[in-house]
């Protein structure tokens, strides 16, 4: 009997790892490009800045020591799952450093991308906490939120719009459309806003036909769009396509 209760342990063991192995098994795993990449690696950007900045009202510097990319695609629909892992620094008004890690899961599909969630540890200074700040106000925003050292946007446009944000709180990402899926369908120039309750992808084509079709091979037409991600878009200034995200 001890012999017979002894097996069906070792089976059920066994089976538990099976179905472990296969759980795991059933995402596909993608190598990236270099593109892609830096791709990933300006979404975690955004996410690790924007929780720093809500709690501690500091931008931080950030290494991704680990990337994991999953290919999530349904019926032929572009959806990858990424999930990245590092460390990140902050430096306090006397130029103090404080530590803490970070893990981001994130996303990128066809009409959008982003983080579902974004897991800090507080920072520290050997064994000193940094406090957290209750209220960020407009007035202690970094005046370098817009990234000027390698993409800058060219148009007045843009830049107009792009300061417009700044001044209404949220933090700016320049991004280059030729790293985006399908190159942004065409886009131009393009960068995202974002605070800790929503963010904008805003896209500048060359003409209006251009703006409304990537809003349609974005998103499709109205009557068969989903709100599975919370997105809205407008063409506004004629040629500029907004993506409204909320969280």
């Amino acid at each position: 009997m001890k012999s017979i209760i002894k097996r069906i342990c070792y089976l059920i063991i066994a089976l538990s790892l099976v179905l472990s192995f296969s759980g795991c098994g059933g995402k596909k795993g993608i190598d990236l490009s270099p593109a892609q990449s830096e791709y990933i690696e300006s979404i975690t950007n955004m996410a690790v800045t924007s929780e720093v900045y809500s709690r501690y009202g500091l931008v931080p510097g950030m290494t991704i020591d680990e990337t994991a990319v999953y290919d999530d695609s349904i019926d032929g629909f572009y959806h990858i799952t990424f999930y990245t892992s590092g460390s990140y620094t902050v430096a306090d008004d006397s130029g103090n450093l404080y530590s803490g890690t970070f893990k981001v899961k994130g996303y990128s599909e066809a009409h959008g991308s982003g983080w579902d969630s974004c897991d800090i540890t507080e920072p520290r200074n050997g064994t000193k906490k940094l406090p957290e700040q209750s209220i960020v106000t407009e007035e202690t925003l970094p005046e370098t939120t817009v990234q000027t050292t390698v993409l800058v946007l060219q148009s007045e446009t843009m830049i107009r719009l792009s300061k417009d944000y700044e001044k209404k709180g949220y933090s700016i990402m320049i991004c280059d459309p030729a790293s985006e899926f399908e190159n942004a369908y065409g886009a131009l120039e393009y960068f995202r806003a974002f605070n800790d309750n929503a963010y904008y992808e805003v896209y500048l084509y060359d003409s209006n036909d251009a703006a409304s079709n990537a809003e349609y091979m974005m998103f499709g037409e109205d009557s068969v769009r989903t709100a599975s991600d919370c997105a809205s878009t407008q063409i506004i200034e004629g040629t500029v396509l907004v993506i409204e995200h909320t969280r």
